[in-house]
């Protein structure tokens, strides 16, 4: 019976050409994990080539093995034949009633077929399935991690985020910060001001001591206070005719606006135009662009048709990126500003924090508008480690550990540093009691009641006075000192070289905790510190020990040299003892602390080659699952396809795993440096 299913097999197995398992997730040929996998099952698995030396032994070896497993498939499936014909005859049901009619012979041929051994392969039909299907994810994991190194060589690493920003022609300063500064301000102001008129609408405003206001409210307020809201305007390109232009333009800019106001005011009479104009932006105007040059773009060499599509895209992805900033502040400034109008007086944290955490989102995603390399001056991926990363694949990935921790430099987009153009915003000092004689109250001023303008006022005051508080409540703690040592007694005189090192240690151990770069590399100079200082401590000693070895020959006229001398023999080996315990201290985190990324990824990776020779000679046992009884469309082999999956997702989840790990890392430390700080630069100094 074995030889029949071989030969009834055989021209389905000779139409396998090598094209048919040609997939959309192929790695490249040059992959380091395809090579080491050849390594391993021979230089081809049935019609894949995995390259290496061919092993013939172990092809006969899995033939043989195919062949016994082959040879229980048939007793099952004699087993299932006789057993079938007697529920048949017994219930009078085709195969009974626990077996399914439809999908028992369906497995059991189909089972069959699979565990057949591949002509002149020895590997059955399912082992090269398999073998196909991690390959496939193979070559999935290496497209994630080649988007990685990509963008690695463009200057952005992921497991660092967007480090310091290039000053460079394209722009020249990039204060990205100090224009979300600004941003912030004007927009806390316009969302004070806006939640200031409604509670004068909702008669809920008040004064410095808590009492409600009560007086008589204009008709805006009454009629539209409840209606303020942020809106936008229409957008547009600039020049209207950009993509028709011939030759494509120099400068394409994208920009729109939007009001804080009563959108849904209009007027009723020519001469109240700009009356309701003003109400509509009575708390603000901003007008946002995105604008992208030509000379962003020289490097490509472009048509103008291209480059006039690709300056439109990145005026387009400029002003979209600052719109989802200010999306971003929003929501916090509009907390802050919540804060700030029911708790008056002075600056809470939580207002404080809010307008700090809105800065910083400004900047960041602002950040983001980055011009890759490769477009700013015309350069390949020409870094040798990334293309050799690229070629050799996902394998690779726990060598790049301190090449994605390297502080990376950016060029942005000229755009990203200029500020929005604002309008109409009202705002007013800390500490100002004369409402009536502020000019920066705009439209608040001149069409509401003196009363409402005053609670406005008195609101943006305590507003000013907030945001002056947020750009000092997040200091870092300062150095941690060690009391002076009184150097008028010979034991002091003999303390202060230990008082000065230890000082100088704390200072490096904070200066470790506060800085902001990867954990691992700041450890490692911080433990290559410790081994010169230990090295440097010994060498001192011989020196001194050779000095003093030299000069014992003037103890005759001064027996000091010989007191000396043995103070030293008594001295130096604990110093030396002391200097060794630094040394492999450093050495732990500057060499083998170093290490431990590298070391786990790569056990992580022999760990999946362990799966992988487990799936492989396992595979022909999950066909047999196949063929096994039962009522089920999959029969048994259910627990063996998620083993399956698994295998074939790991490299994949292993290269998540590698980057976000990193970042893990990198937060846990932060979080631990947090609270070490805060205790260090408590202990009081006495206690040192």
């Amino acid at each position: 019976m074995m030889k029949i299913i071989k030969y009834c097999s055989l021209p389905i197995l000779l139409l396998i050409a090598p094209t048919v398992f040609a997939g959309m997730f192929d790695p490249p040929t040059t992959d380091k994990s395809i090579e080491y996998l050849g390594g391993i099952f021979g230089d081809h698995v049935g019609s894949i080539y995995l390259g290496g030396a061919a092993n013939p032994v172990l092809i006969s070896m899995f033939s043989c093995f195919n062949t016994i497993i082959l040879s229980i498939g048939v007793i099952i499936l004699s087993y299932i034949g006789l057993v079938s014909t007697i529920n048949t005859a017994h219930e009078g049901e085709a195969m009974g009633k626990k077996w399914s009619s439809i999908w028992l012979p369906m497995r059991s041929i189909l089972g069959m077929l699979l565990m057949v051994p591949t002509p002149a392969a020895g590997y059955s039909l399912i082992q090269v399935i398999v073998l196909w299907l991690i390959i496939q994810g193979i070559g999935a994991a290496d497209k994630i991690w080649n988007i990685a190194l990509t963008n690695l060589a463009d200057g952005i690493s992921v497991t660092q985020g967007l480090g310091a920003v290039d000053a460079s022609p394209l722009a020249p300063s990039t204060p990205i910060e100090n224009a979300g500064k600004t941003l912030a301000k004007n927009l806390l102001n316009s969302l004070v001001c806006k939640k200031s008129i409604e509670n004068l609408h909702n008669h809920t405003a008040t004064n410095d001591k808590g009492l409600v206001l009560t007086f008589t409210l204009s008709d805006f307020v009454t009629n539209y206070g409840s209606r303020i809201r942020l809106y936008s305007t229409t957008t547009k390109t600039l020049p209207e005719n950009a993509t028709t232009v011939f030759p494509a333009p120099s400068l394409i800019t994208h920009k729109g606006s939007f009001n804080i106001g009563a959108e849904d005011y209009t007027a009723t009479t020519a001469a109240t135009a700009a009356t309701a104009a003003a109400y509509q932006q009575i708390c603000g105007n901003y007008e946002i662009n995105g604008s992208s040059t030509a000379n962003e773009l020289t490097a490509l060499g472009l048509s103008d048709a291209a480059l006039t599509t690709e300056l439109l895209n990145y005026a387009t992805t400029a002003y979209e990126t600052k719109m989802l900033a200010i999306n971003a502040m929003i929501p916090l400034l509009d907390d802050a500003a919540e804060q700030i109008i029911n708790h008056p007086g002075p600056s809470t944290a939580e207002s404080s924090g809010a307008i700090s955490k809105a800065i910083e989102a400004y900047s960041s995603i602002v950040q983001t508008l980055i011009v890759p390399k490769s477009r700013f001056d015309g350069s390949d991926l020409n870094d040798g480690a990334i293309m050799q990363g690229m070629q050799f694949g996902w394998i690779t990935a726990g060598s790049f550990y301190f090449r994605f921790a390297k502080s990376l430099s950016q060029t942005l987009l000229a755009t990203a540093s200029s500020s929005p153009i604002v309008s109409s915003v009202p705002s007013c000092l800390k500490n100002v009691t004369d409402y009536d004689s502020i000019t920066t109250l705009s439209g608040v001023k001149d069409y509401l009641k003196r009363d409402e303008y005053k609670y406005i006022a008195f609101n943006l005051s305590n507003a000013d006075d907030a945001f002056e508080v947020s750009s000092t409540s997040y200091s870092k703690p300062g150095e941690l000192t060690i009391p002076d040592v009184n150097s008028d007694s010979l034991a002091d005189v003999v303390m202060k070289p230990l008082h000065d090192l230890i000082q100088q240690m704390m200072n490096s151990i904070m200066s470790m905790m506060k800085a902001s770069g990867d954990p691992l590399v700041e450890h490692a100079k911080f433990g290559n510190g410790l081994m010169q200082a230990a090295e440097g401590t010994w060498i001192a000693i011989i020196v001194i020990f050779v000095g003093l070895s030299f000069t014992t020959i003037c103890s005759g006229i001064n027996p000091m040299f010989m007191v000396g001398l043995a103070i030293l023999v008594v001295v130096a080996p604990i110093v030396i003892a002391i200097a060794g315990i630094l040394w492999a201290f450093g050495a732990t985190l500057s060499i083998y602390e170093s290490m431990i990324p590298y070391l786990i990824y790569s056990i992580s990776v022999l760990g999946w080659f362990f799966l992988v020779i487990e799936a492989i000679i396992a595979a022909p046992i999950v066909a047999l699952g196949l063929v096994m009884p039962s009522g089920d469309e999959l029969g048994k082999i259910v627990p063996s396809l998620m083993l399956l999956v698994n295998i074939i997702l790991r490299p994949t989840l292993m290269v998540f795993g590698f980057l976000l790990g990193a970042r893990l890392f990198k937060v846990m430390v932060e979080f631990v440096n947090f609270g070490m700080l805060a205790a260090f630069t408590s202990l009081p100094s006495t206690s040192l």
